[in-house]
């Protein structure tokens, strides 16, 4: 639309003589341009207004929002690991992660090659020994362009150069599923690695591991060392919690008992005495116990392993009590055979 300016201008030509009156002409945009600009500063501001009440809960380690609470606690298990391995002090978001864990202490395996009778504790071990045996078997995958054949199906693919695993946020593909995992913290931004240090968060531990060698000043494969005892460690925190044994430091204490520990994962032990909890179970029988040790203890009965025996006479026994009050059977005939020679 053009407006008329109310103004008319005069432009003089060269004989010095007025020429007609020239009409300004301006666009009503404009007129409008800071109006326009104005109305989408104001609809950008309510935009972020109600984003922010889309997503109002807001993680407390983070600045990550959810729209529900449920997902936000969901979210936050990454930071806090509730789940303490009893064993080695390792800790986990979830349930699922720590019982997987626990087949490294318990040795206990659930998957079973059909084709060696090998048993396995993890699935992806499993399968990785599987196809070990699909090797060993006739070509069966043809690739449909040059006809060769290939052994497996990650043969195959590899050649083709095919991707089993595809991002559903860019379409990126991946060739195994650790790799798209891997990829996804591009997208999440999520960096659930904490240094207990200086706080710097890392999207992975490899980057965590070295990131920590600014503050102990440990090389590349150097492991940890004990300065008192000289005794080694594969991790920092495992010295750490070792130096109390130098030091008589027990910062962890029971808030049932007041009973003090040198550890989270002693105290987390302790605690299971108070409540109950049972978390290692048999798997012939179904017991429960609150210790791993004492299931392989128990397992014992089962699998009729004796792993004490009797130096004197040989006899073997599964439990270490009953060996001892077998050895003091022993000593009182010694002693009996003793007073009788001085009678």
């Amino acid at each position: 639309q053009i407006q008329r300016a109310d103004v008319a201008t005069h432009r003089q030509d060269n004989s010095g003589a007025l020429s007609e009156p020239e009409v300004l002409l301006t666009t009503a945009s404009d007129v409008s341009m800071k109006d326009v600009i104005q109305e989408g500063v104001a609809s950008t501001a309510t935009s972020d207004t109600k984003k922010k009440n889309m997503m109002p809960f807001k993680c407390p380690s983070c600045d990550k929002a959810f729209a529900l609470k449920c997902l936000m606690d969901r979210h936050y298990l990454t930071h806090s690991k509730p789940h303490l391995c009893s064993e080695c002090g390792k800790r986990f978001s979830g349930l699922r992660g720590l019982i997987a864990h626990s087949r490294r202490h318990t040795g206990e395996k659930l998957y079973k090659c059909s084709d060696c009778g090998t048993q396995f504790a993890y699935k992806y071990t499993f399968e990785r020994h599987m196809r070990q045996h699909i090797l060993k078997k006739p070509n069966t995958h043809m690739c449909t362009l040059c006809e060769n054949q290939f052994a497996g199906i990650l043969a195959l693919h590899k050649h083709t150069g095919e991707k089993l695993f595809t991002c559903e946020v860019c379409g990126k593909g991946c060739s195994h599923q650790s790799a798209l995992k891997h990829h996804m913290l591009t997208h999440t931004g999520e960096r659930p690695y904490v240094c207990e240090t200086c706080g710097k968060r890392c999207g992975h531990a490899s980057a965590l591991q070295n990131h920590m060698r600014i503050h102990t000043g440990k090389k590349p494969g150097q492991q940890p060392v004990c300065n008192v005892c000289g005794k080694k460690f594969s991790c920092m925190v495992n010295l750490k919690y070792h130096m109390s044994i130098h030091t008589g430091e027990k910062p962890y204490s029971c808030d049932h008992c007041d009973k003090k520990f040198s550890n989270p994962s002693n105290l987390k032990l302790h605690r299971r005495i108070h409540s109950g909890e049972k978390m290692y179970g048999c798997n012939i029988c179904s017991r429960r116990f609150t210790q791993s040790s004492s299931l392989k203890l128990h397992r014992r009965i089962h699998t009729g392993e004796k792993t004490y025996r009797c130096l004197v006479c040989g006899k073997e026994f599964i439990h270490s009590s009953d060996l001892r009050k077998h050895q003091r059977g022993h000593l009182l005939e010694e002693l009996g055979g003793q007073s009788e020679k001085h009678q």
